[in-house]
């Protein structure tokens, strides 16, 4: 659902998804809660970076996504006996900020 409301949000500029490799993750669930937060606050993070540049149609359907990964976020860091929401407002980052950051996670391959 999350790729399909992307590329049509983006359409022809939604170019290939990365490929996502786990393997690499120390095997155990907390292990595999810390790669997801990472992932998750990072969708966020790129969600709300671009944010601006979006029509008002766009952001309204790109609001849907940030919502349930905001609380994918939120049930992980609970997981992990942390706060849900451990600030009150999530700022954004740009383009080569966020692929440097899922890039230093070691999921995409």
């Amino acid at each position: 659902m999350h790729v399909s409301t992307l590329e049509g949000i983006l359409g022809a500029d939604a170019g290939e998804p990365p490929t996502l490799d786990f393997s690499s993750i120390a095997p155990g669930a907390s292990a595999f809660a810390k790669i997801g937060l990472e992932v998750e606050d990072l969708g966020i993070a790129a969600f709300n970076g671009r944010v601006a540049d979006l029509t008002p149609s766009s952001r309204a359907k790109l609001a849907q996504v940030v919502s349930v990964d905001a609380r994918h976020a939120g049930w992980l860091r609970g997981l992990e006996g942390a706060r849900p929401a451990p600030q009150a407002v999530d700022s954004g980052i740009g383009s080569a900020a966020v692929k440097a950051a899922i890039t230093k996670t070691g999921v995409v391959s």
